[in-house]
């Protein structure tokens, strides 16, 4: 129990990395129950303490596998802000990312749609640009180049629909 033995000897050699190691088998444990704040408050903890790097990898891992799921649900729901910002998250944690092109580019996508609704077609087009930009495939040039008709740049547009016909 290392509350008992914190109690006892507060100076105890190996305490610390070994409150650091049960901080981060907690942050991982809520990481993987969804529990995101909880997870990010114990990892921070466990690094403070000076907890060995292998323990803090597993934590961050499972905080970054958290983003990702969180992400893939805001996205499912509609909320391609909020799967940009739970990507982008993941991504500052864990390196190879986790998020897929494939993933990046649905979530931009979506949220270029919702702006042109909206009516916000310079903000669409970027969206869609970065869409494009992770991946190159027919619909996503196909959708800029429709919105680069109604914004005038017929250039622009009939080279996106030439590289969508290839």
């Amino acid at each position: 129990d290392l509350n008992k033995a914190e109690r006892i000897d507060p100076s105890a050699k190996g305490l610390p990395a070994a409150k650091g190691m049960a901080y981060a088998t907690r942050a991982a444990a809520r990481a993987e129950v969804h529990d995101i704040h909880g997870a990010e408050t114990d990892l921070k903890e466990a690094d403070t303490l000076g907890t060995p790097p292998r323990w803090l990898s597993k934590a961050t891992r499972a905080l970054a596998g958290a983003y990702k799921r969180r992400g893939d649900e805001f996205l499912k729901n509609g909320d391609p802000n909020g799967a940009l910002q739970d990507f982008e998250a993941a991504d500052t944690l864990h390196t190879p990312s986790l998020i897929s092109v494939f993933d990046r580019a649905k979530a931009f996508r979506e949220r270029a749609k919702i702006q042109e609704k909206d009516g916000t077609l310079e903000g669409t087009l970027a969206d869609y640009e970065s869409a494009a930009k992770h991946d190159p495939r027919q619909p996503m040039l196909t959708e800029r180049a429709d919105l680069q008709v109604k914004l005038g740049e017929e250039a622009l547009a009939n080279q996106d629909f030439h590289k969508a016909s290839e």
